[in-house]
């Protein structure tokens, strides 16, 4: 390790220390940290947030996770460890999955669908997705493809015993022409994907150019995951800086059965204090 890397991490550490006297109470209680009485969670966490890490050391990685006071994850890469050993290292550290993304290429021969399978049932997960899409701009062509090869995946991951999920971003959210008024391609998406066989996990911070609130109401069989993004301020990481209304977010969640809230990170300056403050801000709402 570069000396600047190393005393890069020392100083996150040391951070992390004097942040951790005063953690949110609720990671001493049932529901886990992030939650109150009113939103039970669990909240997790995206372990992509922690990529600066788990590229140096998979388990220091995990072990933050489990510092930090989550229960919870999301795995992202394992980078050099198998499937094996990294779910080894989460129960080390109590910890545990529920879902894992993989790319759309994996959906599109048989082979890489039958290894997110056994890498997912590896890791003990019960949903295995796919976190972007490659086309830009989105098209309704590119979209029947796109609704094809979910269909197909998701009826042979189903067979195996889990979920397929589809974590969406901005670009689903272009008018669609032959649907209703003000309807999208992720509602095309939606409404014409087995509702048994796909599933979809919401990024809040990108269906904000639509309305997460609606779309949940509007889909409540449909989400059964949600990660949780600030929109805007500070570096879009503080969540009480943006304009997302969490508290109707969540409960809107919570009303239709989310399983799972994940805090992700795409900018991983300051991780740490600044998970510690979101998980205070989460536990303040009322």
């Amino acid at each position: 390790m570069k000396p600047s890397t190393f005393r890069r991490q020392l100083l996150f550490i040391l951070c992390f220390a004097l942040l951790s006297l005063s953690l949110p109470c609720s990671a001493q209680q049932s529901n886990g940290v992030g939650t109150t009485p009113e939103f039970r969670g669990p909240v997790g966490i995206q372990m992509y947030s922690l990529r600066n890490y788990c590229q140096i050391n998979v388990e220091s990685g995990l072990k933050l996770a489990a510092d930090l006071g989550f229960k919870i994850i999301e795995p992202s890469s394992s980078f050099d460890k198998t499937p094996e050993e990294y779910r080894k290292f989460m129960e080390k550290y109590g910890l545990y999955a529920i879902s894992k993304n993989f790319s759309y290429g994996d959906l599109k021969t048989d082979t890489g669908i039958d290894r997110m399978i056994k890498i997912g049932k590896t890791l003990g997960v019960k949903y295995v997705g796919i976190a972007s899409l490659p086309f830009k701009p989105m098209t309704e062509e590119k979209m029947r493809e796109v609704i094809d090869v979910f269909n197909h995946a998701g009826e042979r991951i189903s067979a195996a015993g889990l979920t397929f999920t589809f974590h969406n971003h901005g670009g689903e959210f272009v008018s669609w022409e032959n649907g209703k008024e003000g309807e999208t391609l992720f509602d095309m998406l939606v409404q014409q994907t087995n509702p048994k066989n796909v599933k979809f996990e919401m990024d809040v911070r990108w269906v904000t150019v639509g309305d997460p609130i609606n779309l949940l109401k509007k889909y409540p069989d449909r989400f059964c995951l949600m990660h949780i993004k600030c929109d805007s301020g500070k570096n879009g990481m503080c969540l009480e800086e943006g304009t997302i209304d969490w508290k109707a977010v969540l409960k809107a969640g919570q009303e239709i059965g989310i399983e799972g809230y994940f805090l992700e990170y795409d900018d991983v300056r300051n991780i740490i204090p600044n998970t510690v403050n979101n998980l205070r801000y989460l536990e303040s709402l009322k």
